[in-house]
């Protein structure tokens, strides 16, 4: 904090701070609106607690505590004070938060007064570490109100990946009552972010049986995450999708689980599949944002690939498109198709044009789209009428 002016050095002799929570709403009697916290530089502290009671002030006073503090620990809770209100930050115009007032006594009693929205959103960070609970910590006051309101924070975060490949043989002397032989591969990771130690923790399991661990300690990285993504981290997801329970969705199974503890000892966890639609909308702003600075760290695996975290899978809600070719060097149109038992490679009868004519056609891709993405109009596609059986599958007789 060397380039910052020292509240201590500057010879101020005491700092009151209220912190009042009042916002907009029915308040309960009970409710604690108020805090106040004095210090002084003989070491000396005192906090009071104040409750809404009837609504007029004086407010009910719930505690009144008074404390004794090293004096080296009061100079670095003066200077912290000092650094937070001197740190650039970005000034906003918000409603229905509380407020802060400050006063900065001199050694001939003058004052001089700051205030400011008691909101969240205006954390400020020394090395990585909000400025206000650091004050706390010295204070060993936890749950004091300060400049922010005292919210929660992300401490831990667990990510856990895990693939299951299924490859199909061959074997004469198998029993298929039990369905066909497979072999099952397995590849697993886990990405761990942790406040306390300030260590990230990036653990693989490979598929053939080999681990590997990589640590990073002590960076700065490590808290910015964290801060960053804050104590409600991965917790808001998409509208929930269901998977078809086919053999394309079951031959490779990708499938993730998230916990997070907080501060205040809120855990949160959360599993699904692997995918575009069931991943948690804060990972792709953790990918986002931390993409490439974790690549200049750590040699990261198949969780940070785009080619997994945005692969396709079939849902539920899905339509069954087929798209056809009516010549050789012919352009593919799109067709419905609801027969699960028509594959790429099938000659199919469809309806052309608007008088009710058909054709045959060959079919070059299965896609599977929600409604809204459809490769043609909803309302102007046509549906395909059956699967033909032609001997020559591969011709075209025009």
């Amino acid at each position: 904090m060397s380039s910052y002016r020292s509240l201590w050095d500057e010879g101020f002799n005491e700092i009151h701070i209220v912190s009042n929570a009042i916002v907009f709403g029915i308040l309960d009697e009970k409710d604690e609106i108020e805090q106040q916290l004095t210090i002084r530089r003989d070491g000396y502290a005192r906090i009071q607690r104040f409750t809404f009671g009837n609504g007029c002030k004086p407010y009910s006073v719930i505690e009144d505590k008074k404390i004794s503090l090293p004096i080296e620990t009061m100079k670095k809770i003066f200077d912290y004070i000092g650094y937070y209100l001197q740190a650039e930050h970005e000034y906003m115009f918000v409603t229905d938060v509380g407020y802060w007032e400050i006063n900065l006594i001199s050694q001939n009693k003058s004052s001089i007064p700051f205030t400011g929205p008691l909101f969240f959103n205006d954390i400020r960070y020394y090395e990585g570490h909000n400025i206000c609970d650091i004050i706390r910590d010295l204070l060993d006051v936890s749950d004091l109100y300060l400049f922010d309101g005292n919210p929660d924070r992300l401490d831990e975060l667990t990510i856990n990946y895990e693939r299951e490949t299924r490859t199909y043989f061959r074997d004469e002397g198998w029993d298929f009552s039990k369905g066909e032989p497979f072999q099952s591969n397995h590849h697993k990771e886990q990405f761990q972010l942790f406040r306390n130690t300030n260590q990230l923790i990036y653990t693989i399991w490979h598929s053939d049986g080999c681990k590997t661990q990589q640590i990073l300690e002590m960076n700065p990285l490590v808290l910015d995450i964290l801060n960053s993504l804050g104590a409600t981290a991965f917790i808001d997801k998409r509208e929930p999708t269901i998977l078809v329970d086919e053999p394309a969705n079951e031959n490779m199974k990708i499938t993730y689980w998230i916990e997070t503890h907080s501060k205040k000892g809120v855990t949160y966890v959360c599993e699904d599949s692997f995918d575009r639609y069931h991943l948690p909308i804060d990972w792709w702003k953790f990918i986002d944002t931390y993409l490439e600075d974790l690549e200049s760290y750590i040699l990261l695996g198949e969780m940070f690939q785009e080619k997994y975290y945005e692969r396709e899978v079939r849902l539920a809600s899905d339509r069954r498109f087929a798209l056809i070719k009516f010549s050789e060097h012919g352009q593919t149109y799109a067709y419905l198709c609801n027969d699960e038992n028509i594959n790429t490679g099938d000659w199919v009868l469809v309806p052309v044009g608007a008088y009710g004519h058909t054709n045959r056609g060959l079919v070059t891709a299965i896609e599977y789209h929600q409604v809204e993405k459809a490769p043609y109009p909803m309302d102007k596609i046509k549906s395909v009428i059956k699967r033909l059986d032609l001997e020559d599958k591969n011709d075209f007789d025009y």
